[in-house]
This record gives structure tokens, C-alpha cells and sequence, in this order.
């Protein structure tokens, strides 16, 4: 999976999303739950989802920097290691960028598998 846009990286993060919901499905883990149980099962595993949607190749964070030079800076410079480099820089300010979207994107997946969820709203 090609990490190199944000077009890219919120479909990648979407179809994780998706995959975990559907893992939960499968398994029946889900029949006694409500929607907003449902949605807060996926926010228990958000970093780990995330974790797996950041780029790992400098090629695709450089074309990432590239097309918005928004991942040159984070909101929190807490995150960042004592000495950041601007891979470092890179890989946290997605990281940010993909914690932002993943609620919308975890509701949007309730509301396509479980479409009896989206009746309610």
C-alpha cells in the first residue's frame, strides 16, 4: 500500500478500520453492543491502527512533505524524540493528521457494515 498522499493515507486508514470492524464482526463480538460501544471498541485500538497506516519510506514521506507542507510541523511537540529529525517531524505530524480523522472514518465504517447503526441518526 502506497503511503505517499493524504487521499492514500485516509483510504488505507479507512480499510484498517474497516478490517478491524469486520475481524470484530466475525467473531460475534459486537451483537450486544450499541453503536457508540461499537465506535469506542475501535478508539481502544486507534493507535495501533494508526501505527500501521504511517509511512515507513523516506520516498513516501518526501512526496508527502511535498504535496502539503502542513507535515513539516506538529501540534505537539511533546511526541517528538529529544532530537528530531525532520523524518521524525514527518511521521508524528501524520500521526496527528490520521488521529484527527480516525473518529469520523471508525463512525463512517459503523455506519457501512452495521447499517442497522446508521437508522438511529
Amino acid at each position: 500500500m502506497s503511503r505517499s498522499s493524504k487521499r492514500e493515507l485516509l483510504n488505507n486508514l479507512y480499510s484498517s478500520i474497516k478490517e478491524r470492524l469486520e475481524w470484530h464482526i466475525s467473531n460475534d463480538e459486537l451483537k450486544d453492543m450499541t453503536r457508540d460501544e461499537v465506535i469506542d471498541s475501535l478508539e481502544d485500538s486507534r493507535f495501533e491502527i494508526i501505527d500501521g497506516e504511517l509511512p515507513i519510506y523516506y520516498s513516501d514521506m518526501a512526496k508527502l512533505l511535498a504535496e502539503n507542507t502542513n507535515f513539516a510541523t506538529v501540534d505537539d511537540e511533546g511526541i517528538l524524540p529529544k532530537n528530531p529529525n525532520v523524518w521524525d517531524i514527518i511521521t508524528a505530524s501524520v500521526h496527528e493528521f490520521l488521529s484527527g480523522e480516525f473518529y469520523q472514518l471508525a463512525c463512517d465504517a459503523v455506519d457501512e457494515l452495521i447499517p442497522e447503526f446508521s437508522k438511529e441518526f
